[in-house]
């Protein structure tokens, strides 16, 4: 039942979506803080395995206590091997996905975590040119060799290069290399990514989603559509503003709550604070005269007070 329920457009695209904006958040929001592997690794599965188990034990208890009901086999060691994130071949009809089958994901996902957490040492404006090497070899190695084992078919896949995808998307918009293309541009980005991923869905790809065979042709088509979404909005956001507001929102809270905070608390909002003005300038710093003209038009003459005095605290009072 999980195929058939994934071959709607939606069902269909949304995984992909989800691998490029992997890579590019993961580039992004490591870009200034600095992580251990080890910590980055433990994070990332504490936030994802314990929802995961949980639901794949659901879901074997189920299979187990009413083998009819769901048309679905159960093994111990499909079930370790699918809350271990190991690629496997099921047993019902040996096709290659963990016992709960949207969890096909997670597999990919827990690569690429643990292919980003080995270049964290590097320096953040290399991470995502290393990680789009790496897995673009592990690609062409599969194509090459024409791996048959569950674990290579899956960490040889072309669906990796959307992980690569987001990443570089994620170092542009960093080095503000997406800063020109402009909000028009943007919207036919996006609209081009959502027409691809329609008319993929439609014509081009209506088997279920369960299919290696069909890898490539999947990056070529979701794969692109979701990178054009993300770039688009990532060009729109630019100048459309909202980076302002809502750190700014943020600031004010963390600002209001400093005076009655204890002293663990201070330190926190005060990182808080030093995090929102520094996305405010981030902002500025690719906003024209005019704009932020506009932006402060639009506020209230005590926030364009307090953002001032604290950008000049943020500034000079920690020189």
């Amino acid at each position: 039942p999980f195929p058939q329920a994934l071959t709607t457009p939606i069902g269909q695209s949304v995984s992909y979506f989800l691998f490029v904006i992997s890579g590019f958040i993961m580039v992004v929001t490591t870009s200034s803080k600095p992580s251990a592997p080890g910590l980055f690794l433990a994070r990332r599965f504490i936030r994802v395995a314990p929802t995961y188990w949980i639901y794949t034990t659901g879901l074997a208890l189920v299979i187990v206590t009413f083998p009819s009901a769901l048309n679905l086999e159960v093994t111990p060691l499909h079930y370790l091997l699918s809350i271990l994130f190991i690629p496997h071949a099921s047993p019902g009809d040996g096709s290659i996905e963990p016992l709960l089958q949207p969890g096909w994901t997670l597999n990919y996902e827990m690569f690429f975590y643990c292919v980003f957490a080995a270049v964290l040492a590097m320096a953040a404006r290399l991470r995502a040119g290393v990680v789009a090497g790496v897995l673009c070899g592990l690609v062409a190695a599969g194509w090459m060799v024409a791996p048959k084992s569950a674990i290579m078919l899956t960490y040889t896949s072309p669906l990796l290069l959307e992980f690569a995808l987001g990443a570089v998307i994620g170092q542009l918009h960093l080095n503000g290399s997406l800063k020109h293309i402009g909000t028009r541009t943007g919207r036919v980005l996006i609209v081009s990514g959502i027409a691809i991923g329609v008319v993929a869905t439609s014509f081009v790809l209506p088997r279920p989603l369960f299919d290696f065979a069909d890898a490539g042709l999947r990056l070529a088509t979701y794969g692109v559509a979701a990178s054009l979404v993300v770039m688009g909005a990532v060009a729109w956001e630019y100048r459309t503003g909202p980076k302002l507001r809502s750190p700014l929102a943020r600031l004010k809270m963390a600002i209001a709550m400093l005076p009655q905070a204890s002293s663990p608390q201070r330190d926190t909002l005060r990182r808080e604070i030093e995090a929102n003005i520094a996305e405010l300038d981030f902002w500025w710093s690719d906003a024209s005269d005019d704009e932020i003209s506009k932006a402060f038009d639009s506020l209230a003459s005590d926030d364009g007070l307090l953002v001032a005095g604290y950008r000049y605290w943020y500034r000079e009072g920690r020189t």
